[in-house]
């Protein structure tokens, strides 16, 4: 397998993993597809293409999965703070 198209193969399964949540993978397999890229002397202008786009969509799932976690982390502080409350009232009275 030459390396553009061993590249385009990691690309394809870092958004496959991306897609599921599987962020500690899509971390492995960039450090792989770095590699594999930092080898190619020649590119093919469609392949390279290809990498790009789905070099997009992985920005695109990575940033909706940040913001996915800091709502669960706001709703997660705003419902300690929530039982904070509770919790100290019962206390007073």
């Amino acid at each position: 397998m030459s390396g553009l198209a061993h590249a385009l193969q990691l690309s394809t399964q870092m958004l496959e993993c991306a897609r599921r949540g599987e962020w500690e993978r899509v971390a492995e397999l960039e450090a792989e597809r770095a590699a594999a890229l930092t080898s190619l002397v020649e590119a093919e202008p469609a392949a390279v293409h290809t990498l790009l786009e789905q070099n997009r969509e992985l920005t695109l799932l990575t940033a909706a999965a940040r913001g996915e976690i800091g709502r669960a982390m706001g709703e997660q502080r705003h419902a300690h703070r929530a039982l904070n409350a509770y919790l100290g009232a019962g206390v007073e009275a």
